[in-house]
């Protein structure tokens, strides 16, 4: 079992721009220039429009690798999960295909379905622990299998 801690990328607002759109008064053609002035001043629109602005951003990410045999599933970041008419898995496991284990890497690609089936392959240096998934950029470790201490 591996746990990976990096980042990934994830669609957030960044910002907002605004737009201030000003229709200019009638001048109602009569009167002195005191009164037409107030009248196109009184009969001016101002409309402000503000649009958000959202960009990829690299956000903290976990990835999970459980390893038996010659089986890989991974557990991948919430931004890596498979989005609109790909297969989901209900417990947030995934299998991998085209598993490659060698000393010096762990390979495998996720098998989501439809456009994302090549997208998301999984390759781990086992040297440096350095880990790609997706967007998903990070380093694993051996994950501790024995029973954890209660944290309260």
């Amino acid at each position: 079992m591996l746990s990976c801690e990096g980042t990934d990328v994830a669609v957030q607002k960044t910002g907002s721009t605004t737009t201030v759109k000003t229709t200019p008064g009638v001048d109602p053609g009569i009167g002195s220039a005191q009164h037409r002035a107030a009248v196109i001043a009184g009969s001016t629109r101002t409309e402000t429009t503000t649009t958000p602005v959202y960009s990829d951003v690299r956000v903290p990410a976990r990835l999970s690798v459980a390893i038996q045999g010659d089986a890989i599933r991974v557990r991948p970041s919430d931004n890596t999960r498979p989005g609109l008419g790909a297969k989901r898995s209900p417990d947030g496991w995934y299998d991998l295909a085209e598993v490659a284990i060698t000393e010096a890497q762990i390979r495998g690609k996720a098998a989501y379905g439809g456009i994302l089936s090549g997208k998301y392959r999984l390759s781990i240096d086992r040297q440096t622990g350095d880990a790609q998934f997706g967007s998903f950029r990070g380093v694993c470790d051996k994950a501790a299998n024995g029973p954890k201490e209660r944290r309260f």
